[in-house]
């Protein structure tokens, strides 16, 4: 027994500071002393499951689920066998956790269900309480929102009731509670009522005892930020996360963080930096062997590739992240992955496999009750439709999708909408009315921060104003284009704008093609004077600043090559950002 005590006190140790790998060992050898003692009965059981619980939880901090699965499964058994009810209860918790973490959503609700009934046979109402907050974001997962939200206001009222009287308890399952309700209502589409629950949560969480659920309050208005295209707000958030994730050693929180961090700089179209982050979380991911957390970074990737217009590559990917999703109960993430497999096949024109997936997409979202994202995929399909020159089908995937998304007042689905009625218009002769379409979707964009597609409705809008014999009002729309693909980095519709504007007027094409590389009233210069460029010299006074990466050198010798210069494009790109926003070059 001394031996034992010494070992697990050390194990302790070596988790406060994180050094989840060795405190591992230590357990393992303390459960090796227990087998070889002479201890026996409810003792022994009661330290066996206490050890394997110890182990399995230093596996989930490092994301080694495969290896913490036999240990909680074992734990949980011993615990029933012994009629250790509050055992049983928090292994079946932590099953149900691991089961969420790996996308087994239907049977993490079901761990998460055997965990309360379990607490409520021991008269534990705390314990069942804070299951019951933590089936709550399971059954959001599985897409049964009504019956989450459902059961997060009983919760809430119990806790009016007095069912719990610890406070430090009280408000455990009081954030648990509206982290979840947070969650329900980003998976809903419902941002604001999304930031209000979490924030409540922030509201209840200690910031000593209570870190990691702290961190992921912070990694998801973070996201919410970043949708807002709050960028400075978002990379502080997401940083912050990022910062209490590495100093926990948590490794599935350290991958959240990093994934989230590039896909806003790919939003603000560093994307640089987001391919940085990008690498980043899949070096955890394999290391770690988490199967799904991979299949998501694989389909980010893939997302670089398409706004580089390199659609072969992306559809690779796309297809990994679908490979490895199919390993896992998560009909949402299918739907995804189809959904963005259609996507590519659109930009290749392989049209049957775009209706394929698209179909496949749309029956994944009503699976898993998401009916407006059912309803995007049957925008996706029309597109499809149109491109074939299908009208009639398009028209009446349109209309069905309207009707899935009446009530929904989000931008983007207005937004979307209107594009497709338009190009539908546009497909049969109708440029004025489509030109008002165009319009209508150009406005409910503008009314959000700028986005992909609204490069991409104004490059639309463009083709229509010039069969429409309308020269300055394309001009106009492929301007914005080019200007605001430029900045979100989505190249390819960048490129094909360009080419369009180049068939109108050569000059402002060229004007445009200089502008990423030189600050604007150069360009103007050029454009306006270009033909006395090479006789005119000037004096001018001009400022030059020299920057040095701190730690270079120590950093050299720790990357790679290719590793080293993802890190120092990275650094450059943000410092072209600020330069360039100061009116340098």
């Amino acid at each position: 027994m001394p031996a034992i005590e010494s070992l697990l006190t050390e194990a302790k140790n070596l988790e406060s500071s994180g050094q989840f790998a060795k405190a591992v060992s230590r357990y393992t050898q303390a459960l090796a002393a227990l087998q070889d003692g002479r201890e026996d009965g409810q003792e022994r059981a009661e330290r066996e499951i206490d050890l394997l619980y110890r182990r399995a939880t230093a596996h989930r901090f490092q994301g080694e689920l495969d290896q913490a699965l036999p240990d909680f499964e074992r734990c949980a058994a011993l615990a029933e066998n012994s009629d250790s009810l509050q055992w049983a209860a928090r292994a079946h918790r932590a099953l149900a956790e691991v089961f969420l973490r790996q996308k087994q959503i239907d049977v993490a609700v079901q761990s998460f269900r055997r965990s309360a009934a379990l607490g409520e046979q021991g008269a534990d109402p705390a314990d069942v309480l804070l299951t019951k907050s933590r089936l709550a974001r399971a059954l959001c997962e599985a897409g049964k929102v009504q019956e989450a939200k459902s059961l997060a206001g009983e919760i809430v009222e119990g806790l009016r009731n007095g069912l719990v009287s610890d406070r430090e308890t009280r408000a455990e399952i009081a954030s648990q509670t509206y982290l979840s309700l947070g969650v329900a209502s980003f998976k809903s589409g419902q941002g604001r009522r999304a930031r209000r629950f979490f924030l409540r949560a922030l509201e209840h969480l200690d910031p000593q005892r209570l870190v990691l659920p702290l961190a992921e309050c912070r990694r998801y208005l973070g996201i919410l930020e970043s949708e807002a295209k709050n960028y400075m707000q978002a990379t502080a958030a997401l940083a912050e996360a990022l910062k209490v994730y590495t100093r926990l050693g948590f490794d599935p929180g350290w991958f959240d963080a990093y994934l989230s961090l590039g896909i806003t700089y790919m939003d603000m179209g560093d994307l640089r930096n987001a391919r940085l982050c990008f690498q980043c979380a899949e070096r955890i991911a394999r290391s770690r062997n988490m199967r799904a957390e991979l299949a998501r970074n694989q389909s980010r990737f893939a997302d670089l590739e398409m706004r580089e217009g390199k659609y072969d590559s992306a559809r690779r990917m796309y297809e990994e992240d679908l490979r490895l999703t199919e390993q896992t109960s998560d009909r949402q993430g299918l739907g995804y992955c189809h959904r963005n497999l259609a996507r590519v096949c659109l930009s290749l024109k392989d049209y049957r496999a775009c209706q394929r997936h698209a179909q496949e997409s749309r029956d994944h979202f009503r699976a898993s009750n998401r009916l407006h994202l059912a309803a995007l995929s049957e925008l996706a399909l029309a597109e499809c439709y149109l491109d074939q020159g299908r009208l009639q089908e398009a028209a009446r995937l349109i209309e069905e999708a309207q009707h899935d998304l009446e009530g929904k007042q989000a931008v983007m689905y207005q937004a979307s909408l209107a594009e497709l009625r338009a190009r539908l218009l546009m497909a049969e002769g109708k440029e004025a009315e489509a030109i008002e379409h165009f319009d209508a979707a150009i406005d409910a964009h503008l009314r959000q921060p700028p986005t992909r597609e609204l490069a991409e409705t104004r490059y639309q809008a463009a083709l229509a104003c010039r069969r429409a014999q309308r020269p300055a009002d394309a001009l106009h729309h492929l301007r914005n284009a080019v200007e605001l693909a430029e900045t979100l980095g989505s190249r390819d519709i960048r490129e094909k704008a360009l080419r369009t504007l180049d068939e109108i007027d050569v000059v402002e094409a060229q004007r445009l093609k200089l502008a990423p590389y030189l600050p604007s009233g150069t360009v103007d210069e050029l454009s306006t004077d270009w033909l006395d460029i090479d006789r005119r010299k000037e004096p001018i006074v001009a400022t030059v600043m020299f920057v040095d990466m701190r730690g270079f050198t120590s950093l050299s010798g720790r990357l790679d090559e290719h590793e080293l210069a993802d890190t120092v494009e990275a650094f450059i790109s943000l410092v072209v950002r600020i330069v360039r926003h100061n009116g340098g070059s």
